[in-house]
């Protein structure tokens, strides 16, 4: 026997096992529903197509849940005739031939829906057909049973035909799933930071801090403006494939729309331009980090977001940049102390990775209730303020002011006792309120930080 003969009789066994299971099913009175992919040729099975079947089979039990379509008794099978499921069908309102037509839909509108075999059969076991002749995946020509059995076209270039197909859809599924994560990593961070209450000087939920123009709901009314934008973000990051000195120009080509979108829902009130910059930078980073590695880390995602702001404090430069805020400061301080957002993509994200991100990484957010994060939170923020350069207190204030308030921020952080922390923290909420000073420049940088945080805990590994 060769080894042709050999893998023959193994597929030949392996259907009969599968025929076995179906009798078991049959003999308990069950109708059957079986799911297997169309693979031609051998081996049936590769690292791809198993995450291929895994992914589409998934899809197509919440398909049947949402036609109320009930399976039990799930059989898996991996062996020389591929990967195969097999399960009962439960009586349900619909009869056995709606049921199949309700497969062949399935198969008909999915994408790759010709590489997949869904069979039914009745509660005698009968095969049912819809008596339609299904076309050949790669001529599309002829009908696929009859292409097979005279065998027109070239197995190598059929099985080549199809692999490169199952590639490019596991490609974009992966994208999608990166982009989706990112988005919500990114929604997350956000609310979590507008959430936090108390802040200083800034807007939470139980008061507006300085600010007379807006309030917790103005956060959010822009906040659900902006957020589906990093999605685009994300996909532009995941597909980016030329040198990341052109990185920043398609950054901002979404970012403008987003402040359009800003201030459309809050009348004119610029409440997250920071936030929408920063994010921007940091989820395009990721995405693309995660797209050319197959993993997130941190080292790497600084050096990527160093290189994608490598000339941006020149920007400062430009005599036809306004008489923006940042402008202003850098005139005032210089670029390293006035450069705000613009000093911290640059630097790589130091600050939010530094002061802020270590504390989060002391604890695990999903597992701590709303209180605890709220301390979290809390110390993070403090650490973040106590540390940066805020070009939002600079701008309304003076250096001594931000020397003043960083002090205060690092000594409500080291409080010995909580009541001692609440003490400390009425005098550095005053100080802000006296001095009229805003620490949202660090408030951006938390919400970087719950956002790295979710990223680095989801995508250290492979994926």
């Amino acid at each position: 026997m060769n080894d042709n003969d050999e893998i023959i009789k193994r597929i030949l066994l392996a259907k009969e096992k599968r025929s076995l299971i179906k009798e078991r099913i049959k003999n308990d009175g069950y109708a059957s529903l079986s799911f297997s992919l169309n693979i031609p040729g051998y081996p049936k099975i590769t690292k791809d197509i198993s995450v291929f079947f895994n992914i589409v089979l998934s899809q197509f039990k919440i398909f049947l849940s949402a036609n109320l379509i009930e399976i039990t008794q799930e059989h898996y099978e991996t062996d020389e005739s591929g990967i195969f499921f097999l399960s009962s069908l439960k009586s349900s309102g619909s009869s056995i031939q709606n049921i199949k037509q309700l497969c062949e839909t399935f198969e008909e509108t999915h994408e790759l829906g010709r590489l997949i075999d869904i069979d039914v059969t009745d509660s005698n076991g009968n095969y049912i057909s819809s008596g339609r002749n299904k076309l050949c995946i790669f001529c599309k020509s002829f009908p696929a049973v009859e292409c097979m059995r005279s065998e027109r076209h070239n197995y190598s270039k059929l099985r080549k035909y199809i692999f490169e197909k199952i590639q490019n859809y596991l490609l974009i599924q992966r994208k999608e799933k990166v982009c989706n994560n990112l988005v919500s990593f990114a929604a997350r961070a956000i609310f979590y930071e507008i959430s936090l209450t108390p802040k200083p000087g800034l807007v939470d939920i139980d008061n507006s801090g300085i600010h007379k123009d807006m309030d917790y709901h103005t956060f959010i009314d822009s906040s659900s403006a902006i957020i589906l934008y990093f999605y685009k973000i994300a996909e532009k990051g995941f597909s980016f494939n030329k040198s990341l000195s052109f990185a920043l120009a398609s950054i901002r080509e979404t970012g403008l729309i987003m402040e359009k979108e800003m201030f459309r829902v809050t009348n004119g009130i610029n409440t997250q331009k920071g936030i929408i910059f920063l994010m921007g930078v940091a989820v395009f980073a990721s995405a693309k980090l995660i797209a050319d590695k197959g993993s997130f880390d941190l080292e790497k995602f600084s050096d990527m977001t160093m290189n994608i702001g490598k000339n941006i404090l020149n920007e400062f430069d430009a005599k036809s940049l306004d008489e923006t805020h940042g402008k202003i400061c850098v005139e005032k301080y210089g670029k390293h102390i006035g450069g705000g957002a613009r000093q911290e993509v640059a630097s790589g994200f130091n600050t939010a990775i530094k002061f802020g991100l270590p504390m989060l990484s002391d604890y695990e957010l999903e597992k701590i209730n709303s209180s605890g994060k709220q301390k979290v939170l809390f110390n993070a923020l403090l650490l973040l303020i106590g540390n940066n350069n805020d070009t939002n207190v600079i701008y309304r204030s003076s250096l001594e002011v931000l020397e003043k308030l960083k002090s205060l921020a690092l000594k409500t952080f080291n409080s010995l006792t909580e009541d001692d922390k609440k003490n400390n923290y009425k005098i550095i909420e005053t100080y802000c309120l006296e001095n009229n000073i805003s620490p949202g420049g660090s408030a951006d940088l938390l919400a970087i930080v719950v956002f790295l945080y979710f990223v680095k805990k989801t995508y250290s590994h492979e994926c």
